[in-house]
């Protein structure tokens, strides 16, 4: 098979996951994803603060995520049969590092039901073989056990703590710093070819 035959078998299936297919944000989903950055249960894992902002500057945000302007990173909502089940972002790659930020949040109505899991192996494979990012990086809240067993799952590993970081229902929580490597990655998942 040609160099040619092989990447168009591999970027035919460059987006979809088991159950979970990625695909460029629509401004349907801006509202969706709106209803869900305001439910506080959500905002809990996503924010230092619980702060409910006008929608308009939340339909901003990811407005401005779903744009895909350059190569620095990507935005895409996640779709399950049919149905919109979350979104997820690897951003500010840049060189010489190329070292990207990951978030992701999946709706509520489809947590714990391996949704996640999914959406990451697929921004995974999309970051480490498209954008040529040589580590990925996120921050999750130490109160997430759900959220740092998902990220362990797909291959990252703990880097270290901020102490006390995040301040919820008058306790000190630490952020938990998480990164996975290209190399880590692909010792998981081989090169395509």
């Amino acid at each position: 098979m040609s160099d040619y035959q092989k990447l168009r078998q591999w970027a035919a299936g460059l987006f979809e996951g088991e159950r979970v297919s990625l695909r460029a944000i629509e401004d349907q989903d801006i509202e969706t994803f709106c209803d869900w950055w305001d439910d506080p249960e959500i905002t809990l894992f996503n924010e230092g603060t619980i702060v409910r902002r006008p929608r308009e500057v939340n339909r901003e945000m990811f407005r401005q995520w779903a744009a895909n302007k350059d190569d620095s990173g990507f935005a895409y909502a996640a779709e399950a049969a049919g149905q919109l089940v979350g979104q997820v972002s690897v951003y500010s790659i840049k060189a010489p590092a190329m070292i990207g930020k990951l978030g992701i949040v999946v709706g509520p109505q489809f947590q714990d039901r391996g949704y996640g899991t999914d959406i990451l192996e697929v921004a995974l494979r999309i970051a480490f073989t498209e954008y040529a990012c040589r580590k990925l990086e996120l921050l999750v809240f130490s109160y997430s056990d759900r959220g740092i067993h998902t990220y362990e799952k797909v291959g990252f590993q703990v880097e270290g703590r901020r102490r006390g970081n995040v301040f919820h229902a008058g306790t000190w929580y630490d952020d938990v710093s998480m990164g996975i490597t290209a190399e880590e990655y692909f010792a998981r998942h081989p090169r395509p070819f």
